[in-house]
C-alpha cells in the first residue's frame, strides 16, 4: 500500500503530519533526508516520516523513489537505498564522534540523536552500545524526536489546565512584597557564571577520585554566602565509595509543602582521569549556573520551597540523582516535587548569532514546554527553542521515572562540542551568550514556578 504525502518542513513549524499508515513486509526501500533549512514543501511517497529538528527522514519502497523528480523542492534530499527499516535504530544522548565510532552507518546525527543502521545484528549492536552506555532502540514511524518550537506562536497549550502553578500565585506574592520575576532575571550576571565555571574547571571533579571534595567545599562557601538557605550534604553508595549530593534548601512561606527542584550534576570525566578532568561544559557550566539561580532566587523567601542540588555520580550513571529521587518517593514527599528542573551544558554554541537550546521532558509533562516558551520569548527572545519528550541520559531522567514532573535545559550543540569528556573541556571553548540567555529563560520560569510576580 502506498499513499502520497505532503510534508512541511518549516523551521518553527507546530503542526506534524501524523497519518495512519500500515504497511506489513517492508523490502529493500529508500530513505530520504531533507533539510528544514529549505523551508518548503516536500512531495514523496512516503510510508513513514521521522521529524529531528532541522532534518526530516521519510521512508519510500522503491517502487515510488521520488529521487528522480525535477522539482526543485527535493533537490537538497540525500538518499540511501536499499534499506530494510527494520534495521534502522535510535540511540539518544550520544556525541558525534562517538555515534560515527559504533559499526555501522550514521544516516542523520542531530540534536543529541543518531539514527544508526548497524553493520551487525541486533543483538550485537544492542551490546555494542550497551557497553558504551548508550540506550538503543528500534525507529518508529511518524516520530517526532525534537520538534522545532516558536517563541511567537501559540502552541495551544496557553490554557490554565494545563498550568502546573496556580493562578493565585501574583496575589500571594504582591502580598509579601516580592520582587518582580523582571528583578530576578536583571540579576544573571554572565561574567560571574563565567568565573565560576573557571573555578570548578580548577578542580578534577571525577566522582570518584580525591580533587572533587574541593569542587564541593567551594560550592559549600558560595552557598555560605547567600541568605535564606540551608545547605546539607546527602551521602550515598557509589560503587566501591561513597557520592555526595550538596543539597540547598529555601523554605517557602505559605506554601512550604509544595517545591521545586533544581539541579546539575558537578562531577565531570575525561578520557584520563586521573590526568585531568575539568569539565568546564560537562558540566561546569550547568553547575555555575545553578549557582546563578541560588543567588538570584534566594534574595527573598518565596511561597514555595526552593532545593537547589548539586549532583555528584551523573557520569556513572544518575547515581546521585537516582538516589536523590527515591529517597523522595521512600519519604512520602513526591506529591510535594511540583517542578525538577535540570541543567546540563549549558554553554556552547557552533554559531554565535544562533543560540539554541533543548527542553526535554516526557509526554506527561509536555505541558512545559509552553512555560519556558513564554518565559524566553519575553526574557530570551534571541534563544531559538526545540523540544523532545524522548527524555534520556541525564538527571531529569530519575524523576520522570519515579512519576515527578521533570524538565531539562540543554545546549543544542553539546553532541558536536569536540572537547566532550576530554582533558581539553576548558572554560576558553564556551560562549557566555548562550548560557546567559538559558539562564534568564530559566530564572524566569523558576520564579514563576516558586510564586514569584510575573
Amino acid at each position: 500500500m502506498t499513499k502520497v504525502l505532503l510534508l512541511l518542513v518549516a523551521v518553527c513549524s507546530l503542526v506534524h503530519a501524523s497519518p495512519s499508515l500500515h504497511h506489513d513486509g517492508y523490502g529493500g526501500g529508500v530513505i530520504g533526508i531533507v533539510s528544514v533549512a529549505q523551508r518548503g514543501w516536500v512531495s514523496a511517497n512516503s510510508l513513514w516520516h521521522i521529524e529531528l529538528g532541522y532534518s526530516l527522514i521519510f521512508y519510500t519502497d522503491a517502487d515510488n523513489d521520488t529521487s528522480s523528480t525535477s522539482s526543485t523542492t527535493t533537490t537538497d534530499i540525500s538518499y540511501h537505498y536499499n534499506i530494510d527499516p527494520s534495521s534502522i535504530f535510535i540511540l539518544p544522548r550520544i556525541h558525534k564522534d562517538d555515534a560515527f565510532m559504533l559499526e555501522g552507518t550514521v544516516l542523520v546525527h542531530d540534536w543529541g540523536y543518531a539514527i544508526f543502521i548497524p553493520a551487525v545484528n541486533e543483538q550485537q549492536a544492542t551490546q555494542h552500545a550497551t557497553m558504551r552506555g548508550y540506550k538503543f532502540s528500534p525507529i518508529k514511524k511518524e516520530t517526532i524526536l525534537v520538534s522545532l518550537l516558536s517563541l511567537s506562536d501559540n502552541d495551544g497549550n496557553d490554557d490554565a489546565k494545563n498550568n502546573i502553578f496556580t493562578n493565585d500565585d501574583n496575589h500571594v506574592a504582591l502580598e509579601l512584597g516580592l520582587p518582580p520575576i523582571s528583578k530576578l532575571v536583571s540579576l544573571i550576571d554572565q561574567s560571574q557564571w563565567f568565573a565560576d565555571v573557571s573555578k570548578l574547571a580548577s578542580y578534577n571533579r571525577y566522582s570518584l577520585g580525591s580533587g572533587i571534595s574541593s569542587a564541593r567545599s567551594w560550592i559549600e562557601q558560595e552557598l555560605a554566602r547567600l541568605p535564606n538557605l540551608t545547605v546539607t550534604i546527602q551521602e550515598f553508595p557509589l560503587r566501591t565509595s561513597l557520592g555526595y549530593n550538596i543539597i540547598a534548601t529555601m523554605k517557602g512561606t505559605t506554601l512550604p509543602d509544595e517545591w521545586v527542584i533544581m539541579g546539575a550534576h558537578y562531577d565531570s570525566t575525561s578520557q584520563s582521569t586521573s590526568t585531568a578532568a575539568p569539565g568546564a561544559e560537562d558540566n561546569g557550566s550547568g553547575s555555575a549556573g545553578l549557582l546563578q539561580l541560588a543567588r538570584a532566587l534566594s534574595i527573598e523567601q518565596a511561597p514555595r520551597t526552593a532545593i537547589f542540588i548539586w549532583f555528584s555520580g551523573e557520569e556513572q550513571g544518575l547515581i546521585g540523582s537516582i538516589y536523590n529521587a527515591k529517597q523522595i518517593v521512600a519519604n512520602g514527599d513526591k506529591a510535594k516535587v511540583k517542578l525538577m528542573h535540570n541543567m546540563d551544558m549549558i554553554g556552547y554554541t557552533q554559531n554565535e548569532n544562533t543560540l539554541r537550546c533543548l527542553l526535554e521532558t516526557n509526554s506527561q509533562w509536555q505541558s512545559l514546554f509552553t512555560t519556558y516558551r513564554q518565559a524566553a520569548a519575553t526574557y530570551a527572545p534571541n534563544l531559538v527553542l526545540a523540544t523532545s519528550t524522548n527524555a534520556w541520559g541525564s538527571d531529569h531522567e530519575p524523576y520522570l521515572k519515579e512519576g515527578m514532573p521533570a524538565l531539562l535545559t540543554i545546549d543544542y550543540d553539546w553532541d558536536k562540542y569536540p572537547h566532550y569528556h576530554r582533558t581539553t573541556d576548558l572554560p576558553q571553548y564556551l560562549n557566555q551568550n548562550i548560557a546567559a540567555a538559558i539562564l534568564r529563560m530559566n530564572v524566569a520560569t523558576l520564579a514563576a514556578a516558586l510564586g514569584y510576580i510575573q
